[in-house]
């Protein structure tokens, strides 16, 4: 007859492997689909809002928390919602568009220059309702791709920024190393308290000790 530890010893490695998986690591959420929409520019040559929207798109693209659009969906989706015209002074149009690529977000720039500095204006749009989450203004003193290629990688950061770190005690390893430590130890508990010590000894009496 099995001694009453070792029976238990199944419901407890199953209770134990039950309470960790519930602290275990989840797995981290899929990376938002941004609709890049082409940069409209004042005062510049077009080709300077052509390069910053390829930049912008490069930068979101390394960010842990986003993905952009294909730029062909995205101009399809702006052609079929504003028929040609362009969304980026109307915040529903440009929700509408991102939802036709579809995607989660949409991002809107404006570039503007005077002589050596250069201003960007960067919206984020959620287009599930059109609600603006971040609405970014920044002054950039020089001109040429690199100056661009540097406020690319600012926006990127201050738009999709990386998020924020584990609690040591919510790390995967950790728990792990608990599970093989529980596992451990009542394998050993139940062993110690069902063998018997003398072989004549009844397999179903606990030896404790000898007074």
């Amino acid at each position: 007859m099995p001694s009453p530890a070792s029976s238990s010893a199944p419901k407890i490695l199953l209770l134990s492997a039950l309470l960790l998986s519930a602290c275990a690591h989840r797995p981290p959420s899929a990376p938002k689909q941004v609709a890049i929409i082409p940069v409209t520019t004042l005062g510049l040559d077009p080709a300077e809002g052509r390069h910053l929207e390829r930049a912008l798109r490069r930068e979101t693209n390394q960010r842990p928390t986003a993905r952009a659009a294909p730029p062909a969906r995205v101009s399809a989706a702006l052609d079929r919602v504003a028929q040609g015209g362009s969304c980026a002074e109307s915040e529903e149009c440009l929700a509408r568009a991102g939802r036709a690529v579809p995607a989660d977000l949409v991002l809107s720039c404006t570039l503007a220059g005077l002589g050596d500095t250069r201003v960007i204006r960067a919206r984020l749009l959620r287009c599930g309702d059109a609600v603006v989450l971040q609405d970014l203004q920044q002054t950039i003193a020089g001109q040429g791709t690199t100056v661009l290629d540097e406020a690319a990688v600012d926006l990127g950061r201050r738009l999709f920024p990386a998020p924020p770190g584990r609690a040591w005690y919510r790390k995967w390893w950790v728990w792990t190393a608990a599970a093989a430590v529980i596992g451990g130890t009542v394998a050993v508990t139940v062993w110690a308290a069902s063998t018997p010590d003398d072989p004549g000894q009844d397999p179903a009496l606990v030896h404790i000790g000898d007074l």
